[in-house]
Order: C-alpha cells, then sequence, then structure tokens
C-alpha cells in the first residue's frame, strides 16, 4: 500500500503534467498565430525564443519542486529505524574498526551534512540498546555510511558490532542535527555560513577565520575528521590548521597514516602527536596536553582566530583552562557557534 507522501507526491505530479500540458499549448498557439499573421521574421523568432524561456523556466521550477519532495521524503525515512547491511570492516588497531554500510534510503542516498550524526539500534539480550555515531568521510549526499567505532570491555554496543560479519544488518536512523538551534549548533558553523555569504556578498564581513587550532583525544578524532575533511580540502580563507591530538600509545593513533597523508598534501595542515606512553625514540610529545603545547603548536588569540576541542571529559576540561591563561575567552562544555573556543 502506497504511502501519503507516494500519493501526494503523484497528486502533484499529474497536476504539473497537466499545467504544462496547457501552457505548451497555449505557446503554440502563441508562434502559430504569429506567422499566420504574417509578422516580420524578426518578431517570429523574439516569440520562439521568448516561448522556450518560459518552458525551461517553467521546467526548472519543477525540479526544484522535485527537489524539495526529495528532501521531504529522506526526513520522512530518516525518522524511521532502517535495516543497513554491512558492506566493509577494516581493522585500523587492535581494538578499533571502521565498519562501512549500504544506505538503504529510497532515494539511495543519505545526505549528511557537517556536524551531523546518526542513531543505531539493536536488539541485545533481547532488549534494544540505541547508541549516537558520528560519521567519518561525510559528504552532503553518500551512497555509504562509514563509522569508526572504538571497542571497550563495558561497551554493549561496540562489542555487539565486533562480533557481526560483512551481511549482517543493524537499525539506523538519522541523520540527525539542526544546525539552526544554538543548542545543537555545530564546528565552525558561523565561520563556515560567513564564509559562503562573502563569496556572493559585494562587501563581505572583515572578521573572516584565517587560523584554526585543534585540540583531539583519542576516539575525539571521528567528529574531528568530520571538520578536517570540509575545511581542509575546501577553498575557505584559512592560512594554517594546527591539530594536537593525544593517546596513550602509539597504537592508539587512529588513522595515521590518513592524517599523515592529508598534512602532506596540504601543507597549511600541520599535525602533532603527543603519547602518554611513547615507544622508544618517539619524536613527538610525552606525557599529558600541556599549556606550553598549546602555546607552542596552536594560533595565539585573536578575532580571526578560533580553537576546537574533542575528547574526554578531563582533557576538555584541562584545554579549557589553559586556553582561559593563555588569553582566550572562556569556553564551555556546551558551545554555541560563535564561542572561540568550541567543545564537541
Amino acid at each position: 500500500m502506497k504511502s501519503w507522501l507516494d500519493n501526494m507526491e503523484n497528486y502533484f505530479r499529474n497536476i504539473r503534467n497537466l499545467r504544462f500540458t496547457i501552457r505548451l499549448a497555449l505557446v503554440l498557439a502563441c508562434v502559430t498565430g504569429v506567422y499566420l499573421a504574417r509578422l516580420r521574421l524578426s518578431l517570429l523568432v523574439i516569440t520562439i525564443l521568448i516561448s522556450i524561456t518560459y518552458i525551461l523556466a517553467y521546467l526548472n521550477k519543477t525540479a526544484k519542486c522535485k527537489k524539495v519532495l526529495s528532501v521531504v521524503k529522506l526526513k520522512m525515512h530518516g525518522s524511521k529505524w532502517t535495516q543497513f547491511h554491512i558492506t566493509g570492516i577494516k581493522k585500523i588497531s587492535k581494538d578499533t574498526s571502521i565498519y562501512t554500510f549500504n544506505v538503504q534510503y529510497p532515494e539511495g542516498s543519505l545526505h549528511l551534512p557537517l556536524g551531523h550524526h546518526i542513531q543505531m539500534r539493536a536488539k541485545i539480550n533481547d532488549k534494544y540498546v540505541v547508541r549516537y555515531y558520528t560519521p567519518i568521510f561525510p559528504k552532503e549526499s553518500t551512497r555509504e555510511l562509514q563509522l569508526m567505532v572504538k571497542t571497550y570491555s563495558n561497551g554493549t554496543m561496540s562489542k555487539y558490532l565486533s562480533t557481526l560479519q560483512i551481511g549482517q544488518a543493524v537499525e539506523i536512523r538519522g541523520p540527525f542535527g539542526n544546525p539552526n538551534s544554538e543548542s545543537q549548533s555545530y564546528p565552525l558553523q558561523k565561520e563556515i555560513e560567513d564564509y559562503r555569504k562573502s563569496l556572493t556578498d559585494a562587501n563581505p564581513n572583515g572578521d573572516v577565520l584565517t587560523q584554526l587550532g585543534i585540540v583531539a583525544g583519542g576516539s575525539g578524532i571521528t567528529p574531528v575528521l568530520q571538520v578536517l575533511h570540509e575545511i581542509v580540502t575546501n577553498p575557505y580563507h584559512l592560512e594554517n590548521i594546527s591539530l594536537i591530538y593525544a593517546n596513550e600509545t602509539v597504537d592508539d593513533i587512529l588513522l595515521k597514516n590518513e592524517l599523515d597523508e592529508m598534512a602532506k598534501k596540504h601543507p597549511h595542515f600541520q599535525i602533532h602527536y603527543v603519547l602518554h606512553h611513547p615507544p622508544k625514540g618517539w619524536q613527538g610529545e610525552r606525557g599529558y596536553i600541556t599549556k606550553r603545547m598549546l602555546q607552542k603548536y596552536l594560533p595565539q588569540y585573536n578575532k580571526h582566530h578560533k580553537m576546537l576541542v574533542c575528547g574526554p571529559l578531563e582533557m576538555d576540561e584541562l584545554v579549557l583552562r589553559f586556553s582561559k591563561e593563555l588569553g582566550w575567552n572562556k569556553g564551555f562544555q556546551k558551545s554555541k557557534s560563535n564561542d572561540k573556543v568550541f567543545v564537541f
């Protein structure tokens, strides 16, 4: 049985077809009338051109209607639990894997804006367990979903995922995240919007973001990767992006090859690793993140600079304290888009 949304789409399609037929008939009648009246050839050409322009404009309007309907359908399907099958599993550390799922929405793609997340549900021991995950390598429209998940000894969902094989499925819905709500702001929301506005604004705002400092800890690199893939590869006004990435051991560094490759391809992006228990011969920083590291690697406070923080709670609080001591405005765990120190 068709849903009410499908019926609505068919209804609008029939109306559009009828209106288009009437308009086309009127246009042809107009052209024929001009020809029969034996007017000048130039007037006939002008009439034909106007008619073609009108038809193209109408078709463009119809395409916009289809796009709106597609977005509405995506929102409807995104609010329902849908089975996503695993198409790939890549182990990147002793306890972390990247799971790839094929998108099962009728539209065939997943609209995944920056800063959005999905919900995952599975029935474990006769009870439904729901967890939130931030996809990596997002695109505005993608046909697959990639999640980087670390398996914890007390993690109900992460342990369950580690037992699944290619072809098996879990229930997913989303994406979720409202970039228009201050309580659900995403990283660099204001700066990205200002940049896009400056492309069409004759007098753009001069307060553009030029330098960005990022502090990530452990699996907090997952949402940071979303940000990096958006800002490092796109032509924003950023002159320098510096990332401090802290972990316990070298084996805990997630996607190190990808991060190093990104830094190699884009000279304005630098990454600095910190290990609490470094191996012999380690060339990076040692111990926990300190105020000296922030002062050495990250930009100083400036109206054109910003700092992002994503990691364990203890690390976030430590970085917030150090950043305040270094002259940054006091940051908060629940940040808003215009905060100079943004925790997420």
